[in-house]
Order: structure tokens, then C-alpha cells, then sequence
């Protein structure tokens, strides 16, 4: 699915994304309770169109409960609060900090 979200970002073909989100509702379905399903599904869904106020709701939701600083800067990405997600990316080791440059979700960062 990763992948796909890469190729997406490099070419705009619309089937890419649909068949990501297909994936991703299958593996919610599947696993409901894997945060990493769900932010890949808002991932998605944000490049497709604005969040609602329900997803964004959600998302905080997660971050509430997440005690992993990829899934922190994920969400603060997709809620478009830049401070914060650079707040915890700087708090990653350097070997973190790149592997967290080359996930799809990197795509939110504003240079």
C-alpha cells in the first residue's frame, strides 16, 4: 500500500488511490483496531479532499492514545500542525528521522 501512496505522489493516477483505500478498508475490516490502517486510510482520504471535522476528531482520538512518536508526527501531519510534527520528528534519532522521510506520509511535510 506504501508503495502505491509513493506512485500516487509521483504520477496523480487516480486508480492507484482507490485501490489503496480498497486495501486499507480490507485491512481495517480485518485488524479495526491497527492505528497504522487507519492513518494510512486518512492518508488517502486527504489526498483525495480536506478532512472532515469527524475524521480530525478521530485523529485526535488516536493521538490520544498513541504512544509512538511516528504515529504522533503521522497525525499532526494530517492535521496540518507543522510545530508539533516537527516537535517529535526532532525528538527521532537520525536513523528514524530518514526512515521517516521516504513513508508516504512525508508527502504533508511543509518545506
Amino acid at each position: 500500500m506504501l508503495f502505491m501512496l509513493l506512485a500516487y505522489d509521483e504520477n496523480q493516477d487516480k486508480k492507484l488511490l482507490k485501490v489503496a483505500k480498497q486495501l486499507c478498508d480490507w485491512f481495517i475490516a480485518i485488524s479495526p483496531n491497527e492505528v497504522i490502517y487507519k492513518l494510512n486510510l486518512y492518508q488517502i482520504i486527504k489526498r483525495e479532499r480536506e478532512l472532515s471535522v469527524q475524521e480530525k476528531q478521530s485523529l485526535l482520538v488516536l493521538l490520544a492514545d498513541s504512544d509512538s512518536d511516528f504515529n504522533k508526527i503521522a497525525i499532526y501531519l494530517l492535521l496540518e500542525n507543522q510545530e508539533m510534527a516537527s516537535l517529535y520528528f526532532n525528538r527521532l534519532s537520525m536513523k528514524d528521522q530518514t526512515a521517516f522521510i521516504s513513508f508516504p506520509i512525508y508527502y504533508f511535510w511543509k518545506k
